[in-house]
């Protein structure tokens, strides 16, 4: 449970500088001198190198030890955190960027591995929720660091600077709680097997395509809302996005832990079916009920369709896979949410430029669909952990 509690905070101080980068790094850019082009190559440089290296990195997780992984990709983290600070051209800066998309590949991995191994029999949904918390805990934290350093600074250029030497220093404090972990928290030398092996499994298959479904419908969400929002209020919008944006993180951290409880004590298939739902209703409903108070409603919604679906997705494949694998298990786990993010993002505002944004808002409901078909995977392959028999 200590170890756990541990591996929760790393998750936490590791998580924080990409979610408090996301509503400051363009602004950065531009403030350095980069053009509309060079803006979008530095935002997208993170993804571009982030997916394939949790991939990659999940073998190393196994090879190596969480424990060891977990310290050397945090430090890595924090200093990539202090180029971003030094950087005085675009360029630096994406040089940067990209470091810190491969650092950051090695983070997820390890504290997602470490924390799944701690899960006891029957409550693996309950465990990767508390890890989903921790996420959802460094989205409020960092955008109200990003908020209170950078949004409300006249100066970008230097406020930047100090925002990433701020997270650098956070990184470093979940080294030194990733120090004391028991170092039987490692995981056993693995025999040489890509994590292509581990497709295999259609538990883990469908648990994958449901993670990657719920990270498509995010990325659309964070690309689309703010522009209809601005469409219905106006130049006046930033706080009403800013709020929702809250609001649905509030609801996600709220719900998770009975999400969890759902997934164990019914299977993981019912609690991503409910999520699902949540999840289609929400996108529906946005574009229907305008901004506040109506539109917490939706916000409400999707934060419950969050919280319901990444447990279940989460413990579909961390029960599934053998614990000598479970690095590059959860390598997969985060390169489908890296890639969901990234190609759900361009492919519903392509989408809103021939339909508009109301509509590819209410279209990106759609995504439920494939969802289904990863519902259906984890209920064939995981009936065991149905009426609460436990993970296997």
């Amino acid at each position: 449970m200590r170890d756990r509690t541990k591996a929760l905070f790393a998750t936490v101080a590791g998580s924080l500088d990409s979610q408090a980068l996301v509503p400051v790094i363009g602004l950065y850019a531009l403030a350095l001198g980069a053009d509309l082009l060079m803006v979008g190559i530095i935002v997208g440089a993170y993804s571009l190198v982030h997916a394939p290296a949790n991939v990659a990195f999940g073998h190393l997780v196994d090879r190596f030890g969480r424990k060891r992984t977990l310290m050397v990709g945090l430090l890595a983290d924090a200093g990539s955190l202090v180029l971003y600070g030094l950087a005085r051209n675009p360029l630096e800066l994406l040089a940067a960027r990209l470091l810190h998309g491969l650092c950051g590949g090695l983070v997820g991995p390890a504290s997602m591995s470490i924390v799944a191994g701690s899960a006891a029999p029957g409550r693996g949904g309950r465990t990767m929720a508390l890890y989903g918390m921790s996420l959802g805990v460094s989205v409020l934290v960092g955008f109200g660091l990003a908020g209170a350093l950078v949004l409300t600074s006249d100066d970008t250029r230097t406020a930047v600077p100090r925002l990433t030497f701020l997270l650098a220093a956070a990184a470093l404090s979940g080294v030194l709680a990733a120090a004391t972990l028991r170092s039987e928290g490692a995981a056993p030398v693995a025999p040489r097997r890509p994590a292509s092996s581990l497709l295999r499994s259609r538990e883990i298959l469908g648990g994958l395509l449901l993670m990657l479904v719920l990270y498509l419908s995010i990325g659309a969400f964070v690309t689309l809302y703010p522009a209809h929002m601005t469409a219905l209020l106006g130049p006046g919008a930033d706080r009403a996005v800013v709020l929702s944006f809250i609001a649905f993180a509030l609801a996600s951290v709220a719900f998770h832990y009975p999400g969890g409880i759902v997934a164990d004590r019914l299977g993981p298939h019912v609690s991503a079916l409910a999520g699902l739902g949540a999840l289609g209703a929400g996108f529906l409903l946005i574009p229907v009920l305008g901004p506040a108070p109506g539109g917490l409603v939706a916000m409400g919604l999707l934060g419950l369709g969050h919280a319901f679906l990444f447990p279940s997705a989460s413990a579909a494949v961390s029960g599934a896979a053998p614990k000598d694998r479970l690095g590059r298990a959860t390598g997969l786990l985060y390169a489908c949410l890296a890639l969901g993010a990234a190609a759900g993002a361009p492919l519903m505002a392509a989408a809103a430029g021939v339909v508009g944004i109301p509509a590819a808002l209410a279209l990106t409901a759609a995504f439920v669909l494939p969802g289904l078909v990863g519902v259906r995977a984890v209920w064939r392959a995981a009936g065991t952990v149905a009426g609460g028999k436990g993970t296997r």
